[in-house]
């Protein structure tokens, strides 16, 4: 978190349950920009979309199965 709140190009890999979201969700509010975040994770991606846009954050995403 300290690296990328500092503006370093971070890579994380890190267990489920470990905080990865809040490693993304965190930085991309409070750092002016734009966060992209690659995940395999399809259902969790659309799950923190609707999370993310029904607090007024403005999120998308990109997968195979958007239309």
């Amino acid at each position: 978190m300290e690296r990328v709140l500092a503006g370093r190009n971070t890579l994380a890999v890190m267990p489920t349950g470990a905080g990865k979201s809040l490693c993304y969700q965190l930085p991309a509010l409070a750092l002016p920009g734009t966060c992209v975040v690659v995940s395999p994770l399809i259902a969790l991606m659309h799950d923190q979309l609707r999370a993310a846009t029904a607090i007024g954050i403005s999120a998308a995403t990109l997968t195979s199965v958007d239309t």
